[in-house]
C-alpha cells in the first residue's frame, strides 16, 4: 500500500527512529497507527484544529516496557547477581496522563520537588498508582520537601531522599529511612549538555572522606542528558564503581548504583544505539567492574526519561503564509500557527533539532527549501537548523491547507512552555485504538488574560 519511497524519505515506519507507528496513506497523508485502528493526522488536524499536541500513550508504555524488558535480558544473558529498576523522573513530563501511563507499565518515579511529590503522594492514596510504589526524592530539598519526605515516610510509603549536598546530609542526620548520596564525577562525556561545573552532589573525595552514613543504600550520579553514545554510559559507570566499592566498606547496606538519566533519543533520525544495546553494554560494565573490584554486583536503576517519552507526542502545525528569505538566499520561510519560542522552547533555549514532515502530500515532489518561523513578533521565533541548513517541504497551493508534524515533542516542552505574545497552549489529545480523547483545549483571550491579572 505505501511505496517504500515515500517512507523512506521521510524515515518513518522505522523501530531505530522511534516512527514505528507511523505511515503514509494512500492519498500522501501522515498516518498514526494505534492498536488495530489506523488515524489520519490530517483529519485529527481538521477535527481539533491547530496547533495541536497528538500524545500516544501506547507508545510510552512500549517504551517503558522496552527498558525493563532489554535490562531484564541483559541480566538473564549475563547472569548478572543484581536486579533492575526504571524510576520516571517526573519533570520531563508531569502531565497525569503521561505520569499514569509509564506508571502503568511498571515505572517507578523520580521526584525533584516537594510539588512533584505531593502529587505522587496523591496518586498513591487515590488509588490512582500502586500502593508499594517506590519514590526517589532527587533536587534540592527545601525544609517543605524534607517534611514531606520524613511525614511520606512514617505513613509507610517507599520513599529514599537522595541527598545532594553538606547541608542535606545534616538535615537527614536523624532520618530512620533508607537514603542515597549523588557523586558529582568528574567525568565528561559527548551529550547535549556539556557542563564544566556542577552544583549537584559531591566530589568523589569528600565521599571517600565521609564515615558511616546511616541508612545508605544508593549511591547516584547524573552525567549528562542526550548522551550520544554507549560509551559515554561505560565510562562513568568504571569510575562510579570504584567509588561505590570503596564507600561500601563503610556502608555495607550500600547495594545499588543509580546510573540517573542521559539516555538519549535519534531526534535527527540519524544512526543512534539501541535500547537493548545500551541495556546489554551497562549491566556488562557492572558486571565486569564489580568482579574486577571484589564487591557484589550491585542493583541497577536509571532515570531514562527523554529516551521514554520524547516519542510519545508529536506537535502538530499548520502553515499560514510564506516568504521569500531575500538578501541574496535562496528559499522561503514558512509561518507556522504556533511558536517556536512558546509551543517548544528547546527550539530556542538549546537550537534542538527536530524530525519534521509535512502531514499532508507526503508524496508530493518539493521544489520548495524552507525555514520555519512562529507566529509571535520575536526575531528568535524560528526553527533554522545549525548551520543554516533548510528543509525540504512541498510549495503551497492556493485553496489547500498544507500541516507539518514535529516529531519527538513529549520530554520537556510542555512544563517549560509559556505564553509568549499570549498565544495560547495547543489544544492537546491522547489516540488509543479507534478513540480520541481532548486532554486540553486552546484557551481563548479570556483565559490567558486572566493568567495575567487581566
Amino acid at each position: 500500500h505505501m511505496p517504500v519511497s515515500a517512507l523512506r524519505r521521510w524515515k518513518l515506519g522505522e523501530k531505530k527512529f522511534n516512527t514505528s507507528p507511523f505511515g503514509v496513506s494512500k492519498n500522501g497523508e501522515l498516518t498514526i497507527r494505534s492498536g488495530n485502528h489506523t488515524h489520519s493526522v490530517d483529519g485529527l488536524a481538521k477535527q481539533y484544529g491547530t496547533p495541536l499536541e497528538v500524545f500516544l500513550p501506547e507508545v510510552a508504555t512500549d517504551r517503558v516496557r522496552a527498558v525493563i524488558q532489554s535490562f531484564n535480558d541483559a541480566i538473564r544473558k549475563e547472569s548478572y547477581a543484581g536486579t533492575f529498576s526504571y524510576h520516571y523522573p517526573m519533570k520531563v513530563n508531569q502531565r497525569k496522563e503521561y505520569v499514569t501511563s509509564v506508571l502503568n507499565a511498571g515505572a517507578e518515579i523520580e521526584t525533584s520537588s516537594a510539588n512533584e511529590l505531593m502529587l505522587v503522594r496523591g496518586m498513591i492514596r487515590n488509588g490512582e498508582a500502586r500502593a508499594d510504589l517506590h519514590i526517589h526524592c532527587n533536587g534540592p530539598k527545601t525544609s517543605e520537601y524534607l517534611d514531606l519526605i520524613r511525614r511520606m515516610y512514617r505513613e509507610g510509603f517507599s520513599i529514599v531522599p537522595i541527598i545532594e549536598d553538606a547541608g542535606e546530609l545534616a538535615a537527614l542526620g536523624t532520618y530512620s529511612g533508607k537514603v542515597g548520596i549523588r557523586v558529582d564525577l568528574s567525568v565528561k562525556v559527548d551529550s547535549h549538555w556539556d557542563k564544566k561545573f556542577n552544583r549537584f552532589g559531591f566530589p568523589e573525595k569528600d565521599l571517600r572522606a565521609l564515615g558511616t552514613i546511616p541508612n545508605l543504600s544508593i549511591l547516584s550520579y547524573h552525567i549528562s542528558s542526550q548522551i550520544e553514545g554507549i560509551d559515554g554510559f561505560v565510562t562513568p559507570i568504571r569510575q562510579a564503581m570504584k567509588l561505590y566499592a570503596d564507600m561500601k566498606i563503610k556502608n555495607p547496606g550500600l547495594e545499588t548504583l543509580n546510573i540517573g538519566g542521559g539516555a538519549g533519543i535519534p531526534y535527527e533520525k540519524k544512526s543512534f544505539y539501541t535500547t537493548e544495546k545500551l541495556a546489554a553494554a551497562i549491566v556488562s560494565a557492572c558486571k565486569k567492574e564489580s568482579a574486577r573490584l571484589g564487591v557484589p554486583s550491585p542493583h541497577i536503576m536509571c532515570e531514562w526519561g527523554r529516551h521514554v517519552i520524547a516519542p510519545a507526542q508529536i506537535s502538530v502545525f499548520r502553515i499560514i503564509g510564506d516568504k521569500p528569505i531575500g538578501k541574496g538566499m535562496r528559499g522561503k520561510w514558512y509561518v507556522i500557527d504556533g511558536s517556536f519560542i512558546a509551543n517548544l522552547p528547546d527550539t530556542w533555549s538549546l537550537h534542538q533539532r527536530w524530525h519534521i514532515t509535512p502531514v499532508n502530500r507526503l508524496r508530493d515532489a518539493t521544489p520548495e527549501t524552507v525555514w520555519l518561523a512562529g507566529s509571535s513578533c520575536d526575531s528568535d521565533d524560528e526553527y533554522v537548523p545549525e548551520g543554516g541548513q533548510k528543509i525540504s517541504m512541498p510549495a503551497l497551493k492556493p485553496g489547500t491547507n498544507l500541516y507539518i508534524a514535529v516529531f519527538d515533542t513529549g520530554a520537556y516542552q510542555d512544563s517549560l512552555a509559556s505564553y509568549h505574545c499570549l498565544l495560547s497552549h495547543p489544544t492537546r489529545i491522547s489516540l488509543q485504538e479507534g478513540s480520541v480523547a481532548v486532554l486540553r483545549k486552546k484557551e481563548d483571550a479570556a483565559e490567558i488574560g486572566a493568567l495575567f491579572g487581566w
